[in-house]
């Protein structure tokens, strides 16, 4: 396991952010656990373990990376446990978490922002990622370059309301940053992410845009000096998504389209840049391809302006 984080030059997180292993045993866990005066009962409820067929206790995760979870108040929740990539384990899934508990919800926990919540609420800036070693890659970056981040993520969940509510209450109102995957997954989901940051009005949410198939934990690992530069050139979310929503929509010159396309990019520096989206691309880079009867196109302008 040492030298899987080496490679992917995470080894310094082992200290720092308590990285650990599961044994490749079935019962190690337990059986220490029990050791420790712990009943089955208490192990199981505490998502450590579960019952096999046979009725045996058995350890959930195995032959894992283990990553400890804390909730907004530092307190340890859970685990995630990440895979190390062998062959023959193509079908494990990479992440494993702990089960749902009394203590323990994976649609409300941000990883990383119990340990954050101090120096974000101080003004340190939240990056929000997809995986835990994403934020962990930033978080390393961060101390060696001595910027001012603090790396988040989901734990194999969208990023929900809950996440939202939890993230906003620490960031008190101060910019957060989205750095998901360089991918059409990674674009979905920062889009929606920004949404959910913005259900409520106008919120200062930046974009970092990593480089296509990149995640940070991947640049961290083959393109060390990328990293900080991607997440320092993090662009206002309004003005990154109307970007790709104008690429997405084909204009080949087609005079309407461009005249939409031109609102929709001056609306994204407006201060209802949500609604400006919203709207605008719902309706006019969609409807400029098909004007209504009797209304004609000019050249690179409307007969009537859009509004």
């Amino acid at each position: 396991m040492p030298d899987y984080l080496r490679e992917r030059r995470l080894h310094a997180a082992i200290g720092l952010h308590g990285l650990g292993y599961a044994a490749k045993s079935w019962t190690a866990l337990a059986d220490h656990l029990r050791d420790l005066g712990y009943t089955d009962s208490h192990i199981e409820a505490a998502g450590m373990a579960t019952h096999a067929r046979n009725g045996h206790l058995i350890d959930r995760f195995l032959d894992r990376l283990t990553i400890p979870l804390q909730d907004r108040d530092g307190y340890l929740v859970g685990f995630t446990a990440r895979s190390v990539p062998r062959a023959g384990d193509g079908d494990a899934p990479k992440y494993l978490n702990s089960p749902t508990t009394a203590i323990f919800r994976k649609s409300e926990v941000l990883y990383g922002l119990g340990e954050h919540a101090a120096s974000v609420s101080g003004g340190r800036l939240p990056v929000v990622c997809e995986g835990p070693l994403d934020a962990i890659a930033v978080d390393l970056v961060a101390a060696q370059r001595g910027f001012p981040w603090a790396g988040l993520a989901s734990i194999g969940t969208a990023f929900t309301e809950q996440h939202v509510r939890e993230l906003r209450a620490v960031a008190g109102g101060r910019p957060i940053c989205l750095a998901f995957d360089g991918d059409d997954a990674g674009r979905s989901a920062t889009e929606a992410a920004w949404r959910r940051l913005t259900d409520d009005g106008p919120y200062d949410v930046t974009v970092a845009e990593l480089p296509d198939r990149t995640d940070p934990a991947s640049l961290l690992s083959t393109e060390h000096d990328t990293l900080p530069q991607v997440l320092r050139s993090a662009r206002p979310a309004a003005t990154v998504i109307a970007a790709r929503q104008i690429d997405a929509a084909r204009l080949d010159g087609h005079a309407a389209r461009e005249v939409a396309a031109f609102s929709l990019a001056q609306s994204a520096h407006q201060s209802d840049a949500r609604r400006a989206t919203n709207s605008i691309s719902a309706r006019a880079l969609q409807t400029a391809s098909h004007p209504p009867t009797g209304r004609r196109i000019h050249g690179c302008g409307a007969e009537t302006p859009p509004s």
